[in-house]
């Protein structure tokens, strides 16, 4: 006798159809979610990771921003050109930082002119005082004379009080004149000191300006290019973006 085989019922079939529909369920929106988080990523940091153009993986970028208020002057270079570290990028121009440099170079050249006239005007005192030492010495020498004809009543009274009057003035020309060198000689140490620091910050701010001009912080890729000439930019407001290949 032949044994019959037993026939699966309904409900267990729904029940492995449900399954089956469950798990695929599942992975179906398992497979949006992480479509979704790639597509978050690549809206995000994708410049990061890759070059849109040309598909190219990349291990740095860089935005080229203005530290100042200022007008495109020129822009050197476009979208997809290859350049090299230190190439030029762009040339702007600041009219803040031109009136900052232009105040810079007129303290210097005043400081340059005080010194200057301080210099001449020191020296012309110092030869003063060498002819007041001169007159101080030749005064010594005839008090001492009119001290010692005094001791032997050669000379009167009013000539003794005379040849004193003279030295004291010499005296006191040479006290006067030592003062006003000592002040002066301050005057142009702090005149110095105020040039030397104006000269370095005019080479400062010129060398950091460089007339305006952006570089390539290292050779790679311009990626996208964000001015034209004319356009004004603002304090970190990008010029041009840069990918390192």
């Amino acid at each position: 006798m032949r044994a019959l085989k037993r026939r699966p019922s309904a409900d267990a079939l729904a029940s492995q159809v449900r399954g089956r529909s469950g798990r695929l369920g599942r992975y179906l929106y398992l497979g949006v979610l992480l479509g979704l988080l790639v597509w978050l990523a690549d809206a995000f940091a994708g410049h990061l990771v890759y070059l849109r153009a040309q598909g190219l993986v990349v291990s740095d970028a860089a935005e080229l921003a203005s530290e100042y208020t200022a007008t495109v002057r020129t822009v050197a270079v476009e979208r997809g050109d290859r350049v090299e570290e230190g190439a030029l990028l762009a040339r702007l121009r600041s009219q803040a930082v031109s009136e900052r440099i232009a105040r810079i170079a007129a303290d210097v050249a005043e400081t340059q002119g005080r010194l200057t006239e301080g210099a001449a005007d020191l020296a012309a005192r110092r030869r003063l005082l060498g002819e007041a030492e001169q007159r101080l010495e030749s005064a010594r020498q005839v008090r001492a004379q009119f001290d010692q004809a005094q001791a032997r009543g050669l000379v009167s009274k009013r000539e003794q009080l005379s040849v004193a009057n003279e030295y004291y003035q010499a005296l006191s020309e040479v006290e006067s004149l030592k003062s006003a060198i000592e002040g002066l000689s301050a005057e142009n140490d702090a005149l110095r000191e105020r040039l030397s620091q104006a000269e370095e910050a005019l080479a400062d701010l010129r060398a950091a300006f460089d007339d305006g001009a952006l570089y390539a912080p290292f050779a790679g890729l311009v990626t996208d290019v964000m001015v034209l000439p004319g356009a004004v930019v603002t304090p970190g407001e990008p010029v041009a973006r840069i990918a390192d290949q």
